[in-house]
C-alpha cells in the first residue's frame, strides 16, 4: 500500500491477532450456508422463469403470500 498524503500527528498502528480454528470453521460454515441458500433461491428463480406460471404467482408463493386465482377474483 502506498500512502500519498497523510495529515500530521497521525498514528498508524495494527494489531496482530491469530484467528482460532474454531472461528475459521464458524466463518466457513456461515459462508457455505449463505451460498447454499442463494443457490437454492437461484434454482427456484430459474424454475419459475422456465415454467408457465405468471411471475406474480411465483413471487407470492416464494414470499408465502396467499393469492386468489383469477377465477376466484372474477366470481367475487
Amino acid at each position: 500500500m502506498k500512502l500519498v498524503n497523510a495529515p500530521s500527528k497521525t498514528i498508524f498502528y495494527s494489531i496482530d491477532q491469530d484467528i482460532s480454528e474454531e472461528t475459521v470453521d464458524f466463518i466457513v460454515s456461515e459462508l457455505e450456508a449463505r451460498r447454499s441458500f442463494r443457490e437454492s433461491n437461484l434454482e427456484k428463480l430459474a424454475a419459475l422463469i422456465k415454467s408457465d406460471k405468471k411471475p406474480e404467482y411465483g413471487i407470492c408463493e416464494h414470499l408465502n403470500i396467499p393469492i386468489q386465482s383469477d377465477l376466484e377474483v372474477l366470481s367475487s
